[in-house]
């Protein structure tokens, strides 16, 4: 991987940092980790340099996502762009 900046999901424990799991009093209740978990030990046994740690759902449960937004691209309305067959843009 040699160098590739990897983050890892919050349920995967980083010695020295909080894990989570996406709640706040499970990180209160347990606190830093003494541990590094053997999935990340890998990654950076195989070169990876490990960022942060990414956000995630209560304890990783599944839930229902919130409805994605259609957000309007203003400078673009009305306009269109052509890439051979297939059409990009506002219809």
């Amino acid at each position: 991987m040699n160098g590739l900046r990897v983050t890892v999901k919050d349920n995967y424990h980083l010695a020295g940092v909080h894990t989570t799991l996406g709640s706040r009093s499970y990180a209160k209740l347990y606190g830093p980790q003494s541990q590094t978990s053997e999935l990340v030990k890998r990654l950076v046994d195989l070169g990876a340099v490990i960022i942060g740690k990414t956000k995630m759902g209560a304890y990783a449960g599944s839930e229902v996502p919130r409805p994605v937004r259609e957000l309007q691209r203003r400078w673009r309305v009305g306009r269109e762009l052509s890439l051979g067959r297939y059409r990009v843009g506002d219809r």
